[in-house]
């Protein structure tokens, strides 16, 4: 059996939501404006924060629902935050197995074990709590695991962070497999302006385990504190996509970033890169009913269809929509059902949520949930990928939550540790500045280990695997690549420059999104009076790479020339290769401020 990196998520998920001013953010600014949230927020949010023992997890399907709940009965040892009107607790979550075997979840949903012992962060929904996070705790205290089991540690800033490899079992319902990491490409082989000096490299903090007395002091202390900004975010199991409405008073888990470094080329990081895919499987196209009443809807769901369906040779591909016999036109329009062996693909209601057997969104609180069954040989049977009508007028948003839950379809997991569209948190990525395309070399790399996976142990040639080139880049990179970190927006060592003066642009990312290496790429950066970038602005510098096959990210400097003009320029750069790419539109990016700013675009002044 061919080994692959899988993470232990459930078979079936939903995406949590990003709460407080991430919520508020996203409904008040269409670009889904918000600040990254911390540990801190996680605390000031929940209801109820507290360590407790399970008792016991009750698993049933309420009255008119077609999915299991769980209801987990704790034993309070100590709360942090809230009340607790006695020694026990219930909080509800969704999620279970099924007496065959099969089994249902959603990113939300954490498989418990009675007698663990645990940290819960709960929100109260009507008059129920409903599991939000859980850390994991081992050894009498002695140490604190994230769900995925990564254990917490002390960064230099004192501030909890996750190992990026996990030492504990995750706390979901299909074992991992982990498949090798993929390394990083090496610095350019030529460049035009000076490269900035490779900087020694601080080893990432790796003190003792934090004990779950240390946890608690932490998240006691971080009540009054501060949001972190961009740089420094806790490594928690994150969420997807804020809900545009309404707003709650509510904030997300998170992820600790450490100081950026850079890989050697064909070397392995120190750190292992997280799971990114679940231990399930998908034997054959998925074909779905849809109910997409807006047709701008509709047309946007095609191409979050065509974003994976490149993927494969595939006649009908990975993703396909069910057709009328008499008239072969789509049937659009036809309302999900859960658990009917159906895929569905819709922008429902909470009454249309509940009719049709789902939880509503103020329980899932998110802007999108993939619901997924996985029969008990961890094969998906029915995905029900649906989409939050607070966001269906949001083309950028739309387009970014729905094209991350067809990933979430094809078994791929939240990625913490690599520039994916599966972060958790898709508000946080920039629009591509040109292009539609928005899922990244990573999420396809996870999708082909799984179709390759099936070709190895299922069954020769069930997929035809597309072999093709597409160099890309993003105005936004990983900090710190391979290990749990953030993704971050690419910056300028001054927004001010002098002519004939050096400038270090930090955190350029580019990728080769295919899976065929790209002979002779160039990268080229520009000073452009507008947000058009052509290469008939103003180059400032070039760097060549021989031979691409992965991805790069890391720091360049940048030279303006004596004959620019003074003035205010915006600042882009495009990656071109000699080798024929599947698309071309996604070669070019801009400098633009993070998502605090709305990804206002930046104005480089030069005198």
């Amino acid at each position: 059996m061919s080994r692959f990196e899988m993470s232990s998520e459930g078979a079936n998920e939903a995406d949590q939501v990003d709460r407080v001013e991430d919520v508020q953010a996203a409904k008040d600014v269409p670009s889904g404006d918000a600040r990254d949230p911390g540990t801190s927020d996680q605390f000031r949010s929940s209801d109820l924060v507290a360590d407790v023992s399970l008792a016991d997890g009750v698993r049933y399907t309420p009255d008119g629902l077609h999915v299991l709940r769980t209801s987990y009965v704790f034993r309070v040892n100590e709360v942090v935050r809230g009340n607790s009107a006695g020694e026990y607790v219930t909080i509800r979550d969704t999620g279970g197995v099924y007496p065959d075997g099969s089994s249902v979840s959603t990113e939300n949903s954490f498989k418990l074990i009675p007698g663990g012992r645990y940290v819960v962060f709960a929100d109260l929904v009507g008059e129920d709590l409903w599991l939000r996070q859980v850390f994991q705790v081992h050894g009498d205290g002695d140490v604190v695991a994230d769900a995925s089991g990564r254990v917490l540690v002390e960064s230099r800033e004192g501030l909890p962070l996750a190992q990026a490899a996990p030492t504990y079992e995750a706390l979901r319902y299909v074992p991992a497999v982990v498949r090798p990491v993929e390394p990083m490409e090496g610095p350019p082989d030529e460049a035009s302006a000076p490269l900035p000096a490779h900087p020694e490299a601080s080893p990432i903090a790796r003190q003792g385990a934090l004990s779950l007395q240390a946890v608690v002091q932490f998240l006691r202390s971080g009540n009054n504190q501060p949001s972190s900004s961009e740089g420094v975010r806790p490594a928690l199991e994150g969420d997807e996509d804020p809900p545009a409405a309404p707003p709650l008073e509510r904030q997300p888990p998170a992820d600790i970033e450490e100081p950026s470094q850079e890989s050697a080329r064909g070397t392995v990081s120190e750190d292992p890169a997280r799971a990114v895919l679940m231990g399930s499987h998908v034997t054959a196209f998925q074909s779905h009913f849809h109910f997409m009443p807006r047709d701008d809807n509709w047309a946007w769901t095609n191409h979050c269809r065509g974003s994976w369906n490149t993927l494969v040779n595939n006649n009908l591909g990975l993703f396909a929509y069910k057709i009328t016999t008499s008239d072969g036109q789509p049937i659009r329009n036809r309302l999900p059902v859960a658990n009917n062996n159906q895929n569905n693909v819709g922008v429902l209601s909470n009454a249309q949520m509940t009719a049709g057997g789902y939880d509503t969104w103020d329980v899932l609180s998110a802007n999108g949930v993939c619901y997924r069954w996985v029969d008990s040989n961890n094969r998906v049977r029915e995905t029900d990928i649906l989409i939050n009508p607070a966001i269906a007028g949001n083309e950028d948003q739309f387009r970014k939550s729905l094209t991350h839950e067809f990933g979430h379809a094809l078994t791929l997991n939240h990625e913490t540790a690599r520039m994916a569209l599966l972060y958790p948190g898709t508000f946080r990525q920039p629009p591509n500045y040109s292009s539609l395309w928005y899922s990244r070399r990573d999420d396809h790399q996870g999708v082909r280990a799984m179709l390759q996976w099936v070709n190895s142990n299922i069954g020769a040639g069930t997929w035809d695997i597309a072999q093709f080139t597409d160099m890309a880049t993003w105005s936004q990179a990983h900090d710190n690549p391979g290990a749990a970190g953030n993704l971050v927006t690419t910056r300028i060592s001054s927004e001010t420059v002098r002519r004939g003066d050096v400038a270090t642009l930090n955190f350029v990312h580019l990728e080769n999104r295919g899976n065929v290496a790209a002979q002779n790429v160039r990268l080229k950066f520009y000073l452009s009076t507008n947000e058009a970038i052509t290469a008939n602005d103003h180059e400032i510098a070039s760097f060549t790479w021989n031979t691409f096959t992965s991805w790069w990210s890391g720091s360049l400097n940048v030279r303006v020339p004596n004959t620019v003009p003074a003035g205010q320029y915006f600042l882009g750069w495009i990656v071109t290769t000699d080798t024929p790419e599947r698309s071309s539109s996604n070669n070019t990016a801009i400098l633009m401020r993070d998502h605090t700013a709305a990804f206002a675009k930046v104005r480089i002044t030069v005198n």
